[in-house]
């Protein structure tokens, strides 16, 4: 009777520390799974960075490279101003010639 009584009594305190130490392993599993969530959490917000740096870089390159190219149409290699071209001279008047053809006279003669 005794024997059983000390069983009992070390099968409760057994009972007791099992239940403690699942106590604890709940609240050990509940930290890993917050630090995952928190892990999972970083990583997405870092590739969310990188995704809106990359896309802000490449409309970055793309405006400046245009905006280049529209100040290199604008301004000219050469510094020295060309003189304005000038006008075109009229055309000149025809002049007719007399006409030293022999067929004139035949003509004239019918």
């Amino acid at each position: 009777m005794k024997n059983k009584i000390i069983l009992l009594w070390l099968g409760t305190i057994g009972c007791a520390i099992l239940l403690l130490s699942a106590q604890g392993a709940d609240e050990d599993q509940q930290k890993i799974i917050d630090e995952g969530v928190e892990i999972k959490i970083e990583e997405f917000i870092k590739r969310q960075n990188s995704r809106c740096w990359e896309k802000a870089v490449t409309t970055a390159i793309s405006r400046v490279d245009s905006m280049v190219r529209a100040g290199a149409l604008e301004s000219r290699i050469d510094p020295v101003e060309k003189p304005p071209r000038p006008n075109k001279p009229d055309k000149p008047a025809i002049k007719l010639l007399p006409d030293s053809l022999s067929h004139s006279k035949v003509l004239k003669e019918q």
